[in-house]
C-alpha cells in the first residue's frame, strides 16, 4: 500500500511543475495562473512565495549551479538565483505571444527540452534549448504537449500528448551528444480514445524511477499509475482529488512521489485538497532529472550532481546496515482504519480502480477543447531555427 499526506500549503488554481532542489532539501513548484513560484521547506514545515512577478511559468529546471531556470509565456526563460531574477536568456519571441511553455527536462550535456502548448496558429511543439541560448525546434504536430522526463541513463525521453481523443505517452531514442538529438520515430506506451477512457483522465506528469519504472499522473483521472514497460500499468494509487497535475521525486534519498494538483479555485468539484501537493511516501528511489547548464561555463561546478553523488553513497552505506539489522516497516504493509488514518490509500490495480470510480469520474471529466484534429502522429520535422 501507498502512504500519502498533503503538505501545509496554500491551494492554487493550477500548482504545477514540482522540482525537488537537493541541496537546499526542498521542493519549488509554481501555479501559473496566480504568476507564483512556491518553496516548501519538509524540515520546517513551511511554505513561502519566492517569486511574483506577474509573469506565469509553466516549467522549471535546475541549474547546475544550484539557480533556478524559468520558462514562461511567450518563450521568455530567464534564471532565478537568490530569490530574484539575476539573468534573462531570452526576452521573448514575436512568434509565441499566444503560447507558453508546459514543460521542460534537461539532458546529460546541459541543454534543455522544452514543450510550448498549441495556440490559433501552431500545434504543439518541442524545442531545444541550446547551452548558448539558442532556441530550435525539434518535433511539432502534438495536440497538448504536457510532461517531459528522461530515463535514468539518458537514452530516451519521454513526452505526454494529452489531447482527449490521443493521450498519449511518447519515447524516443536521445543523443545528448548529436546535433539533432531525437535520433528514431516514437513509440507509445499508451494511447486512443477507448484505451485511455478506460484508464480515466489523461497523461500529464511524468517521473521515472531508478528501477526504469514510468510514473504518470492522470489529471482527470484523480491517479497516479506506474508502468514498468510499455503498455498497461501495473499499480496505481488513487487521490482525493480530480485533476493530479505535476510530479517529482524528492524528499530523503528520493523516495517520496510529490503530486501537485489543480483545482483549488472550485474543491467542491475537484476535491477536498484540490490545488494543493501530496506527497507518497516509500514509492521510491526515483531519479532526480539531470541539470541544465544553460549559459554556464564548463568550469562552473555542479554541485547538483555533487549533492546527488554524496548521497547515493550515503544510500549505499545505509543499506549495509540494514540488512545485518532490518528496520521495522510493517505499519505500512498493513491496512489502517479509516477512523485512524484517512490519507492511507491503497494501491490497487488498474482495473480494480476503473470499476470504482469509473462512473463517477467519467460524468465529471471536462475535456479540453481541441483547436485542431490531432495527426496520426508527430512530424519527423528536423532541426529548424525559430
Amino acid at each position: 500500500m501507498a502512504v500519502f499526506d498533503w503538505l501545509n500549503v496554500p491551494a492554487a488554481q493550477m500548482a504545477s511543475s514540482p522540482l525537488w532542489h537537493p541541496v537546499e532539501k526542498a521542493l519549488y513548484w509554481s501555479d501559473p495562473i496566480a504568476c507564483r513560484i512556491y518553496r516548501y521547506n519538509p524540515s520546517e514545515g513551511t511554505t513561502q512565495v519566492v517569486l511574483e512577478d506577474g509573469r506565469p511559468v509553466g516549467a522549471m529546471t535546475l541549474q547546475a549551479d544550484g539557480s533556478l531556470l524559468l520558462f514562461r509565456d511567450q518563450a521568455n526563460i530567464v534564471v532565478f538565483r537568490d530569490g530574484a531574477v539575476a539573468e534573462t536568456i531570452i526576452n521573448g519571441i514575436a512568434d509565441f505571444r499566444q503560447t507558453c511553455f508546459v514543460s521542460a527536462a534537461a539532458d546529460k550535456s546541459g541543454r534543455v527540452v522544452c514543450a510550448v502548448s498549441s495556440d490559433s496558429h501552431h500545434t504543439g511543439r518541442l524545442l531545444l534549448l541550446e547551452r548558448n541560448g539558442h532556441l530550435s525546434l525539434l518535433e511539432d504536430g502534438f495536440s497538448v504537449p504536457a510532461g517531459l522526463s528522461f530515463t535514468p541513463d539518458g537514452e530516451a525521453l519521454y513526452f505526454n500528448d494529452s489531447h482527449e481523443t490521443r493521450q498519449t505517452t511518447w519515447q524516443y531514442k536521445y543523443d545528448s551528444t548529436n546535433e539533432n538529438p531525437i535520433k528514431e520515430a516514437p513509440f507509445t506506451y499508451h494511447c486512443g480514445f477507448a484505451e485511455a477512457r478506460s484508464w480515466l483522465g489523461y497523461p500529464s506528469g511524468i517521473a521515472v524511477g531508478q528501477d526504469g519504472s514510468l510514473w504518470i499522473s492522470r489529471r482527470d483521472g484523480a491517479m497516479v499509475v506506474r508502468h514498468k514497460g510499455p503498455g498497461e500499468p501495473t499499480e496505481s494509487v488513487r487521490l482525493a482529488v480530480r485533476k493530479p497535475l505535476g510530479i517529482c521525486f524528492g524528499g530523503e534519498n528520493l523516495t517520496d512521489l510529490f503530486v501537485t494538483t489543480g483545482g483549488g479555485h472550485r474543491k467542491p468539484l475537484e476535491g477536498l485538497h484540490a490545488g494543493e501537493v501530496a506527497a507518497i511516501h516509500g514509492v521510491g528511489p526515483g531519479v532526480l532529472p539531470f541539470a541544465s547548464r544553460i549559459r554556464l561555463s564548463d568550469d562552473v561546478e555542479d554541485v547538483i550532481s555533487a549533492c546527488v553523488a554524496e548521497k547515493t553513497a550515503t544510500v549505499e552505506l545505509d543499506s549495509t546496515v540494514v540488512e545485518q539489522e532490518p528496520v521495522a516497516t510493517e505499519e505500512l504493509k498493513e491496512p489502517k482504519s479509516e477512523e485512524a488514518s484517512p490519507l492511507v490509500e491503497e494501491v490497487a490495480s488498474p482495473d480494480a480502480v476503473a470499476e470504482e470510480v469509473v462512473s463517477e469520474a467519467v460524468a465529471a471529466v471536462e475535456p479540453q477543447p481541441s483547436l485542431f484534429q490531432p495527426p496520426t502522429k508527430p512530424s519527423a520535422g528536423g532541426f529548424v531555427s525559430l
